[in-house]
């Protein structure tokens, strides 16, 4: 494969309906083919991994960026990261590039041009840059030296026994430069939490001298060097070449490498490609339905998402998440009801759940259809009603007539269109449908979707998946049958520690960066109980106004919940209390 500097179309890039776009960026004394190339075009363990990735995601436009790159003063000359992550963004621009997600993977010093293009992008008033870096979903970096110290040592072993070109000069009397630039990443990352992986080699390379005698060159981007500090790392048995060449032929790599990344892509998009994927397979539904049902399918596979906006990254819900795939996976459960405190991430695990069913096709869903009934950014459990709900999901659903009857007679009549066919419905935050503490607390005051959760919970084709903060007394007795109650608990020690850190806590002290896992971490998130949201707030807050130090949290002055909130109500959530007025004091003090 002949390499060349530019943007190369490579698969499914001439698709209307993709869902994202996929771009390979090489390093040092890389190209736009060979980097990803193993063996020859034609012969049987040709490998070309851009090539195989858009075969395995046929929805993903796949692309590879070509540049000049050289190490040696024999190669072409290249320029300085920073006109070369510019001259890559007006390339992606020109391309139609950033209008959809977008990931890249890269290598080398091509992870130093995509953060680049990045960093960048917060000081340019070219809106569609800003525009293509907002869309941006996931990061691989492969063998990338993250450092300037970490770039110079990379460089000197690439080049051994021959002079280094200018720009790589450059960079290696500029190391501070580098430094700054990933600092100024991490900083980005911070408010922009989108998904990272990375990829450390293992195995040195060897060069062969005269009669073919093998010299070690040692490892270019040792772990140490190619650990970002965000996100994960995984070591492969690899050198730094053959790092980016998975192919089957070497299992050792490839079944790491290929299916991870893969993985990496669905996890990425996550729900930001639940509502593109389902316009992208309006014709695909349409055609697949039975023919009674082709128009009410195309419908509800088609309405847009009514869920509010979630976190973008689930921390710690990992057995929830294998729940809710086991629960739609069995015929006998028609509905399950995801119960827990506020901030505890019910929303963000079911819409998590959701992102990875769209990259799975939706696993045999026939319609889906969901609804916030917090959409109105309500509380007012007075004037809370499911009524437009269902005469909104009863037209969805083919009803001839959606205003006819009672509340009552509605839901039920909605129960039977819903539960005939394989179907996903969420019905997110009911508490607003339901009484307050009293003789009658938690159970529905709206009659219609009370009609519609025990028409389901008695007969459904598919699933129902209910969040709410109160059991749902009516269908007390499909629990343990057709229902399933799931509470969702405090998180563990281990994962409210890695949420403070995803959040910003990342130093203890004088050490700086800590670990996910790190014990004083895991020691706030027992003072706080595991509460999803708390963790979250505390770890914004140090990151914006103490440097991301865990052992300054009690500027927050946590320890006084207890005995300011007591009564039922507040109690649960006085610690999140605490935090938002710390945010107050901060916002009043007029601090930048």
């Amino acid at each position: 494969m002949q390499d060349s500097e530019g943007l190369f179309e490579i698969a499914n890039t001439d698709r209307p309906d993709r869902i994202a776009d996929v771009v390979f960026v090489h390093g040092l004394g890389g190209g736009s083919h060979t980097t990803w190339c193993h063996g020859k075009k034609g012969t049987s363990d040709f490998f070309f991994w851009p090539e195989r990735l858009g075969n395995a995601r046929p929805k993903c436009g796949v692309w590879t960026f070509g540049y000049a790159a050289g190490i040696t003063a024999l190669g072409n000359p290249g320029m300085i990261i920073e006109k070369r992550a510019g001259n890559f963004a007006s390339q992606l621009v020109l391309k139609g590039l950033g209008e959809r997600p977008l990931v890249f993977i890269a290598h080398s010093m091509g992870g130093l041009v995509v953060k680049s293009l990045i960093v960048a992008s917060q000081l340019t008033q070219d809106v569609a840059r800003k525009r293509l870096v907002g869309n941006i979903r996931g990061v691989v970096f492969c063998g990338t030296p993250h450092r300037g110290s970490a770039f110079a040592s990379a460089a000197a072993v690439l080049g051994a026994f021959l002079g280094r070109q200018a720009h790589v000069k450059e960079m290696d009397a500029n190391a501070e430069q580098l430094d700054l630039l990933h600092d100024h990443f991490l900083a980005w990352h911070q408010d922009h939490p989108i998904t990272i992986a990375s990829y450390a080699e293992s195995i040195g390379l060897f060069r062969k001298r005269w009669f073919f005698r093998p010299v070690p060159l040692g490892l270019v981007v040792p772990r140490t060097s190619a650990n970002p500090g965000v996100g994960v790392i995984h070591d492969v048995d690899a050198d730094h070449l053959t790092l980016v060449k998975p192919t089957p032929s070497v299992p050792a790599i490839h079944d790491l490498i290929f299916p991870g990344v893969l993985r990496f892509i669905n996890n990425s998009l996550g729900s930001d490609a639940a509502q593109a994927e389902r316009h992208s397979t309006e014709q695909d539904s349409q055609q697949s339905a039975a023919p009674v049902h082709a128009e009410v399918a195309s419908n509800i596979r088609l309405a847009p998402t009514k869920l509010p906006a979630t976190a973008k990254h689930l921390i710690g819900r990992e057995a929830e998440l294998a729940m809710l795939d086991e629960t739609w996976d069995d015929p006998h459960k028609n509905v399950v009801v995801v119960r827990g405190k506020g901030g505890e991430g019910k929303t963000s695990l079911v819409a998590a759940w959701m992102a990875e069913l769209t990259m799975k096709d939706w696993r045999g869903a026939e319609c889906v259809l969901d609804w916030s009934f917090y959409s109105q950014g309500t509380r007012d459990q007075s004037t809370a009603s499911g009524e437009t709900f269902i005469i909104s999901a009863l037209g969805d659903f083919g009803d001839p007539d959606p205003n006819a009857g009672g509340p009552e007679e509605r839901g039920a009549r909605l129960a039977r269109l819903v539960g005939e066919r394989r179907g996903l419905l969420v019905l997110d935050g009911l508490e607003p449908l339901q009484y307050p503490p009293g003789p009658m607390h938690g159970q529905l005051h709206d009659k219609g979707i009370a009609a519609l959760l025990k028409g389901l919970a008695g007969q459904n084709a598919g699933l129902c998946v209910v969040t709410t903060r109160e059991k749902v007394d009516e269908i007390q007795q499909h629990y343990g049958k057709s229902a399933i109650d799931h509470s969702l608990e405090f998180l563990s020690p281990e994962a409210g520690a890695a949420l403070l850190h995803h959040s910003g806590a990342q130093r203890a002290g004088e050490k700086f960066p800590i670990t996910a896992d790190d014990e004083e971490l895991q020691q706030a998130s027992r003072e706080v109980q595991g509460h999803a949201l708390t963790l979250f707030l505390i770890g914004q807050y140090l990151r914006l106004t103490e440097q991301g130090d865990i052992r300054r949290r009690d500027r927050l002055k946590l320890a006084e919940a207890e005995a300011e909130y007591q009564n039922d109500a507040t109690r649960p959530y006085g610690h999140a209390f605490k935090a938002i007025e710390a945010y107050d004091r901060w916002f009043a003090a007029g601090d930048d």
